[in-house]
């Protein structure tokens, strides 16, 4: 089943999780989820602190062929551009973005989970 493009003034970005329908727990951040930062720096503790996503599904599929513990399954969610949703795209290799917000509002982006 193909998932209608994202509507006008939003963004598709793609999330790797474990479970259809994905856990509280997948959507939170690192720093949500207790975990210690590997390296303290200004850009590790940005990115520490947001979600990490992906700017296409095939980017995704990719991350976990090279690191299948991901999950095997892959959220799309469509971020709004408005300013109303924090976002950096592209601050990684392979398409790596990372969005913020809390859980109920980023539950409320998804639109679809595939099987990877």
């Amino acid at each position: 089943m193909r998932v209608p493009d994202p509507p006008p003034g939003h963004i598709a970005l793609f999330r790797i999780v474990e479970s259809n329908p994905p856990s509280d727990f997948a959507l939170l951040s690192h720093q949500a989820r207790g975990r210690t930062m590997r390296a303290v720096t200004a850009r590790a503790q940005r990115l520490w602190s947001g979600l990490s996503v992906y700017r296409t599904e095939e980017e995704a599929r990719a991350q976990v062929g090279r690191s299948p513990m991901l999950g095997g399954y892959i959220v799309e969610l469509h971020v709004p551009t408005d300013g109303s949703a924090r976002m950096e795209l592209d601050n990684g290799p392979h398409g790596h973005s990372t969005v913020w917000g809390d859980v109920v509002t980023i539950r409320s982006w998804i639109v679809a989970v595939k099987r990877t």
